[in-house]
């Protein structure tokens, strides 16, 4: 059975990976997360916020839409996180204040205090659900997808940001090195897939 592979240590803050039978655990340092909080906005105005994203409707909870500054996601009622590049993300803030949509929209920035671990390649979906009591095979979290729940004894949000075999797992910063060694364990456990 091949090895896991520690590509580079976590003190590589520019790409650190590890990586077994074509399973790859990346942690993402470019990437940029933008919490959006509508609960006083008028609903009437969540079609401004569609327009602002160039998309014909907000995603509702558990769903996630492709955008021109990213991926929107909706974790709770009128709740959403924008994940993307920070040149995406940054010129996303600066758009939506200059409309003046932060007047009635609170908007975060949570970039720096959350750690975002990109897992890719086949056996995600087992390595996931030996963490998260959850199902994440395609017909129970099909791409698009999101949730929210706990990953060992954290909180935990995980997307599939593209087909079978990729997910996206937010956590707080501070737990950002607990979940990276769950996944790592979780992956070395893993029987082989062939």
């Amino acid at each position: 059975m091949p090895d896991l592979v520690l590509e580079k240590g976590l003190c590589d803050v520019d790409e650190t990976l590890f990586s077994r039978d074509g399973l790859v655990c990346k942690l993402e340092t470019s990437t940029n997360v933008l919490k959006l909080n509508a609960r006083a906005f008028p609903l009437k105005r969540h079609s401004e916020i569609a327009e602002f994203f160039e998309v014909d409707f907000l995603p509702n909870p558990t769903h996630e839409i492709s955008t021109k500054f990213g991926a929107l996601s909706c974790f709770a009622l009128h709740e959403w996180i924008l994940i993307g590049t920070a040149e995406h993300v940054d010129d996303a803030f600066v758009q939506l204040t200059s409309r003046g949509l932060d007047q009635e929209l609170l908007l975060c920035d949570l970039t720096h205090g959350r750690t975002c671990i990109l897992l890719r390649g086949d056996g995600c979906s087992k390595v996931l659900s030996s963490l998260i009591p959850l199902s994440f095979e395609e017909e129970a979290l099909p791409s698009g997808r999101c949730v929210r729940s706990i990953l060992g004894q954290t909180g935990a949000f995980v997307h599939r940001t593209g087909g079978q075999s990729e997910f996206r797992i937010i956590v707080d910063r501070s737990h950002g090195h607990y979940a990276w060694r769950l996944i790592y364990d979780a992956i070395r456990n893993l029987k082989p897939l062939v």
